[in-house]
């Protein structure tokens, strides 16, 4: 069973095997442009974290409804007939999540960053170095 799934290429029809995921390209990109957009002083002065709940209703919770409905459809469950996501919709739950995900951590890493400036500059001013 497993060789023979090994050795299929795909066809017309169902489709042939892709190494990318379309939601984990869009996590990314989305990770990318929001680190873009926060680089900005303007923005990374006026936005703060998004609060947990936000982040779970919308960057978690429709990838996660996503996944578990598909899964809920295979073997040993068997729920529903088997499905698979849109590619669209692969692209806009990858997206989101991104953005969200970006959104949570981003502006966490750039305060610890700046606290940790602030440190060192600190210990080098009483050290008699000024920079």
């Amino acid at each position: 069973w497993v060789l023979t799934q090994k050795n299929f290429l795909g066809t017309e029809t169902m489709g042939y095997k892709v190494a990318l995921c379309e939601r984990d390209i869009f996590i990314y990109m989305a990770i990318f442009a929001f680190a873009l957009i926060y680089s900005r002083p303007a923005v990374r002065k006026r936005l703060r974290p998004v609060p947990l709940w936000l982040y779970v209703f919308l960057g978690v919770a429709p990838i996660g409804i996503d996944g578990f409905s598909q899964l809920l459809g295979y073997p040993p469950f068997e729920f529903w007939p088997q499905r698979e996501t849109i590619p669209e919709f692969r692209v806009l739950t990858g997206a989101v999540f991104g953005a969200m995900t970006a959104w949570l951590g981003i502006p966490y890493i750039d305060m610890s960053m700046r606290e940790t400036v602030e440190q060192i500059e600190e210990k080098l001013a009483r050290a008699g170095i000024h920079i």
